[in-house]
């Protein structure tokens, strides 16, 4: 049994379609970026409640209140499995995708002119 090393996978979408890992044509592409454009316009549409996230609630004086207020802050937006940083990383992921498709319908764009010019200089053999 011989051991290979194989290279390490590519670490985002761009990556993938900039190394010619898979081309999309602008009908395929378009519609999974119109729907990227819808997400972040829900996400954008709550951005306001979003931010009252990093806010503490008030909730009283009193140590309790105190306690469960900081507690409800931190489940939100206190550390990286909080709601505020899941958010983060859905907003680069679609950044990551949207990028990436890009890209990919742009690789296709250039294949296909460089396959037109193909078919058009050998048609004149």
């Amino acid at each position: 049994m011989s051991s290979q090393i194989s290279p390490a996978p590519p670490k985002s979408l761009v990556e993938v379609a900039s190394a010619g890992g898979f081309l999309l044509t602008e009908e395929g592409g378009q519609p999974i970026i119109d729907a990227i454009a819808k997400v972040r316009k829900e996400l954008d549409a709550h951005r306001k409640t979003l931010d009252q996230i990093d806010r503490e609630p008030y909730l009283s004086n009193t140590p309790g209140g105190k306690f469960v207020s900081e507690h409800a802050r931190l489940v939100a937006a206190g550390d990286e499995q909080s709601l505020r940083e899941v958010l983060v990383q859905v907003e680069q992921v679609l950044d990551d995708l949207e990028s990436g498709l890009s890209t990919a319908m742009d690789s296709y764009q250039h294949v296909e002119l460089a396959n037109g010019g193909l078919i058009e200089g050998s048609s004149s053999v």
